[in-house]
C-alpha cells in the first residue's frame, strides 16, 4: 500500500482501516469481503488541506488476474 506522497499513503491507510468503507469498496469491485483473498488495486483521488487528506474518493478498481490467492 502506497501513495504518490505522504498524504496519499495516509488516505490509503485510513481507507483500509475503516472496515465498513473498505468492505463497500471491495463489494463494488466484485470482491466479497468474506470470500477468498484476491489481489486488487484501488486508485484513490483526494484533495489535501493543510497537509492532511480529505475528500477521498475511489476512482477505479482493478482485480488482478490469477484468481484467488492462498
Amino acid at each position: 500500500m502506497a501513495g504518490a506522497d505522504g498524504e496519499g499513503t495516509e488516505a490509503a491507510g485510513k481507507l483500509v482501516t475503516d472496515l465498513s468503507r473498505f468492505s463497500a469498496a471491495l463489494s463494488k469491485c466484485g470482491i466479497h469481503p468474506g470470500g477468498p483473498l484476491r489481489h486488487f488495486e484501488l486508485l484513490l483521488g483526494l484533495n489535501t488541506m493543510a497537509g492532511s487528506p480529505n475528500n477521498v474518493d475511489i476512482v477505479a478498481c482493478h482485480v488482478l488476474p490469477g484468481g484467488a490467492s492462498r
